[in-house]
């Protein structure tokens, strides 16, 4: 098989994922031989994918990152496993529900069994071998076709783990050999000499940074090819993995000519022992661009807040990002402009056929890449806008210490390649912005002075700090140390705010210390229950009380001392009186976040409305970008031209147009053009419903009560996204939140007992997990079942204006003001699980729990309603409604 074949191969091994799987085993007569996949760098990889009715699993080749841990076996002996796409599953049919994981316990738990059962591939078993920190946090991670006996001893082969008493730091120092790193050549301990770090009683300044001979550097250069523009370019830092050791050295040239290649530090050093002398590269001085030794920064959503809670004006905000927009529009229509483009997203190929050839040659190749910068900054499938204003003027750099002990406190020697001819030049005399992310504290953002030192000029495309002063200067941002961190450096005057703010305090995270021998299966459930889910949760409450009070609030102080725990994945618990932040006062100016993002909305419409009438592009969108471009309403596009549009898309990138699905309306579309719709849709019973109106076909309601309403009137095109005759009664929550988040208008019937269904009329997206104010936008509508026909004027009545809506997957409540003042509650109910907890097989102890269910000894769900809010005759008609269901 040809490599191009072998990395185009993938095969579904298995199309339905049960609870009650116990093994994974796969017979694959058409799998590429070992030598095959070993000759092109290919590895085995399985995927675990949720689509919109069920998961699958499947078998796919991917070039292997090269690392320690793999680099003394063939290929073939591993197989990598991801679990990024595997989500719970709402949206099931009826033949599948309750065998099928649906929540996030049920998926971890599934995730467990898997791992610890490991894969069975043509009669070889591959068991788990471990992950890097970046695969952690993107769920991926390495088998290995050994026993587990054989594994641990391989393991214990690398390093001295044994005294490690948390899971969380063994996992962390065994994922150093499974990093990303280009094994460039042996270096003997002998000709490394380990030196001291400077610190203080509280604080280890040169924490993470060693030093590295000038011949070495120029060896690793010439090995790992590294060039710049054509031109070999010899970096001055280094982020490395030798032995034990960790981080970055930087160049020193006094070791020039000497038998010592390194000098490495105590706080360098995160274990002992392992015979691999092998000298990786994980990184180099090149600001995180593949061949390029200077990347530009860039303005995100949380270094805006602190900026302007420094001083720096919305106006000066809101003209960066013009500037930038500018930019990007100017790049498919003005040749200098598109060069300029390219070249800072490291195209330069594409660049010199702009100048040798013309832009017309490669405008659709410059427009795809200009989309895919508009991708990064608009996600409206999660209602998300983010900013991200390239800043000149910038660049992202490592930080290394001055090991010269030539820079005062408040110093930095800042020394980069410029974007014009490519030389390096010193900045001095000036102040420049540093930061790290994440990013939510005013003091995160320092200010220093940018000097010149004959003894540093050496050091290239990095900022060095001080080692003197009270605190190190990489730890007053975010906590930061020079283990590898990039920082935002900028010297554009108009960003550097007059005065900073105070650091912030980042005492380490507690970790649970174990008393008996940390297991390779401790390591495997930490990999497996490891989340970062409170982290979007903190980000999101600090925005909302930012936006109210300021980032220096005493609110958003405590919530980003809960960020910092919790940043590693460890788990916290947000304190209730953070979890309702207010709206901000209607007299206060507006939220400088949302003058942005609306203005950047706005240019994308107008961009999107000039770009959809001619000839469409969609290349470098990806699925959130298509999601966004479908849910304009002001392109000049018919509702099916779109819709073919939409359907050429899923065809380059073998998606379903199935998913697009709800973005559509069909009422615009003739017989005909609806024929075609239903024709490309996957095979379902619930494609055809879109095109009538959903609620006319409901089970709770009749054809009676929604006349009374006109609620039956065919121009209303309402699509049942969920109901409990066909879907999991346990995931209301879970598909209510996703649609009150998801979609403009919603409709949530509820049928609390016999006597009384209520209809919930939203008109608006929704934020999640946040009391967020409605007004008076939203109806609510009852409908008793032996209705008092004198009370009908009352049953339909909308919110007033001091009304907000809190949900998530747990709750649902709307209120008048405060949570004592409320309409509507739904919550998860409590479950007494004492006659199925014991049950093995988890889809027969869902089965039990749904029996308990149907014999009324559990409940979904908990309601409470306030009747006489629609009116007294109706609450005394109906009586008292908190029930249960």
């Amino acid at each position: 098989m040809a490599p191009s074949s072998l990395k185009s191969y993938r095969v579904v091994v298995q199309d339905f994922v049960s609870l009650d799987d116990k093994q994974w085993v796969y017979c694959l007569s058409s799998l590429p031989s070992a030598s095959q996949a070993n000759a092109v760098g290919l590895v085995k990889s399985i995927a675990l994918a949720t689509n919109d009715c069920r998961h699958q699993i499947e078998l796919s080749f991917q070039p292997a990152s090269p690392n320690r841990a793999i680099s003394s076996y063939p290929l073939d002996r591993f197989l990598a496993i991801s679990f990024a796409g595997f989500r719970p599953l709402y949206n099931q049919s009826t033949e599948t529900v309750g065998t099928q994981p649906s929540t996030p316990r049920e998926c971890t738990d599934y995730t467990v069994r898997l791992l610890r059962s490991g894969v069975c591939i043509n009669g070889v078993l591959y068991n788990f071998f471990g992950h890097s920190n970046s695969q952690l946090k993107s769920r991926t991670c390495l088998l290995f076709a050994a026993s587990k006996e054989e594994i641990k001893k391989a393991v214990d082969a690398m390093g001295d783990f044994d005294k490690m008493k948390t899971v969380q730091k063994k996992a962390k120092r065994i994922g150093l050999l499974f990093s990303t790193a280009h094994a460039a050549l042996p270096v003997d301990p002998s000709r490394c000499q380990d030196i001291p770090d400077i610190e203080t009683a509280d604080y280890v300044f040169t924490d993470g940074c060693g030093l590295i001979a000038p011949h070495l550097t120029r060896d690793l250069a010439r090995r790992m090819r590294i060039a710049f523009r054509n031109v070999r370019y010899t970096p001055s830092v280094f982020q490395i993995r030798y032995r034990g050791y960790r981080r970055v050295v930087t160049l020193d040239p006094s070791m020039k000519g000497g038998e010592t290649l390194l000098k490495l530090r105590k706080s360098m050093r995160k274990f002992t022992g392992g015979t691999d002398y092998g000298f990786s590269v994980v990184e180099y001085s090149k600001a995180g661009l593949p061949a390029w030794p200077y990347g530009f920064g860039h303005l995100n959503d949380e270094v805006i807040i602190l900026l302007h809670s420094l001083g720096i004006t919305s106006e000066i905000l809101l003209r960066k990002q013009q500037e930038h927009f500018g930019f990007l529009a100017s790049a498919v229509a003005d040749s200098r402009a598109a060069f300029r483009f390219l070249t800072y997203v490291n195209q330069y190929d594409l660049a010199e056929r702009v100048l040798l050839e013309s832009l017309e040659n490669v405008k659709p190749q410059v427009a795809a890449l200009v989309n895919s910068e508009f991708a990064k900054m608009i996600k409206p499938r999660y209602d998300e806008q983010r900013c991200r204003i390239l800043i000149p003027k910038s660049r992202l750099l490592f930080g290394v210490c001055d090991a010269w002990g030539v820079l005062k406190e408040g110093e930095c020697h800042v020394r980069v390649t410029l974007d014009g001819d490519g030389s390096p030049v010193t900045l001095v005399g000036t102040s420049v912005i540093v930061t790290r992310n994440p990013c939510l504290h005013p003091g995160d953002l320092q200010k220093f002075r940018t000097v010149q030192r004959p003894e540093l000029s050496h050091l290239v495309d990095c900022i060095v700090f001080s080692t003197k002063g009270k605190r190190p200067a990489a730890d007053l941002m975010s906590g930061g140390d020079l283990d590898g961190d990039k920082f935002f450096v900028s010297w554009d005057q108009d960003i550097i705010p007059s005065t900073v703010s105070q650091a912030a305090e980042y005492p380490a995270a507690k970790e649970s210390i174990s008393f008996k021998p940390i297991t390779d299966d401790d390591r495997l459930v930490y990999f497996a229950r490891y989340t970062n889910a409170s982290l979007d949760r903190v980000k999101n409450l600090h925005l909302s009380w930012a936006a109210s009070f300021g980032p220096m609030s005493p609110q958003c102080q405590e919530l980003n001392r809960l960020f910092s725990t919790c940043v590693d994945g460890n788990r916290i618990k947000i304190p209730p009186r953070l979890e309702s932040p207010p709206e901000p006062s209607p007299e206060a100016p507006p939220f400088v976040l949302g003058h942005l993002h609306d203005t950047a909305k706005a240019f994308a419409r107008k961009r999107e409305h000039h770009v959809i009438p001619s000839e469409p592009s969609c290349d470098g969108y990806d699925f959130d970008a298509m999601e966004m471009l479908i849910c304009r309403g002001d392109l000049a596009a018919s509702e099916f031209e779109l819709l073919q549009f939409t359907y050429s898309w899923c065809l380059r990138n073998g998606a379903s147009l199935g998913e697009f699905a709800h973005f559509f309306d069909f009422a615009f579309l003739s017989a005909e053009e609806k024929t075609w719709a239903l024709a490309h849709m996957p095979i379902s019973s619930d494609y055809p419903s879109l095109v009538r109106n959903a609620l006319c076909q409901s089970d709770l309601l009749q054809e009676s009560e929604l006349s009374d309403f006109k609620l039956n009137y065919p121009g209303l095109r309402w699509k049942r996204f969920y109901t409990s005759s066909r879907d999991r009664p346990a995931s209301f929550l879970e598909k209510a939140a996703t649609a009150l988040h998801l979609f403009h208008r919603k409709l949530i019937l509820l049928q609390v007992d016999d006597r009384l269904t209520i209809a919930i009329y939203i008109p608006q997206q929704v934020q999640p997990a946040k009391d967020y104010r409605i007004g008076d936008r939203a109806r609510l509508f009852a409908f008793p079942r032996s209705q008092d026909k004198q009370t009908s004027s009352r049953l339909s009545l909308p919110t007033k204006a001091n009304y907000q809506v809190y949900f998530d997957n747990n709750v649902f409540q709307l209120f008048d003001g405060r949570r004592q003042n409320t309409w509507v509650f739904v919550g998860r109910s409590a479950s007494d699980d004492s006659s199925y907890r014991n049950l093995e097989s988890e889809s027969n102890r869902r089965r039990m729990r749904q029996a308990t269910v149907a014999s009324g000894v559990n409940f979904d769900f908990r309601a409470s309603i306030a009747l006489d809010k629609f009116s007294k005759r109706l609450q005394t008609h109906v009586g008292r409604i908190k029930t249960v269901c």
